[in-house]
This record gives structure tokens, sequence and C-alpha cells, in this order.
């Protein structure tokens, strides 16, 4: 059900790569720096556009 999105490289590398921003985001904000807030923006655009992504090849296969 699942493998067709699991397959796609470019969804995955989103995925991961969303929850990998939002850790530099926690960390960021641990040190006091305001820069986490655009990590964070960053990391939902990434994340909306992988599933989107994702979405679309679940419905084509």
């Amino acid at each position: 059900m699942n493998w067709v999105v699991l397959k796609d490289k470019m969804t995955v590398t989103g995925f991961s790569l969303a929850i990998i921003l939002n850790v530099m985001a926690i960390l960021i904000a641990s040190k006091n720096n305001s820069f986490w807030i655009s990590t964070i923006v960053f990391s939902f655009v990434i994340l909306i556009l992988s599933v989107r992504r994702a979405d679309r090849l679940y419905r084509e296969s």
C-alpha cells in the first residue's frame, strides 16, 4: 500500500530533512538563538511539499 511512497527517494528525503530540521530547531532554541523560528518554518514547508508528493504518488498507484 505505502510501498510506492517509501520507494520514492525525494519523499523519504523530504520527511527525513523535516525531522532533522525540527531537531536542529530545538537545539538552536536551547541556545537562545532566535533563528529557530525560521528553521521551523522551513521545516514545515518541506514537510508540506513532501506530504503533497506522497499523496500524489499514492493516488497515482
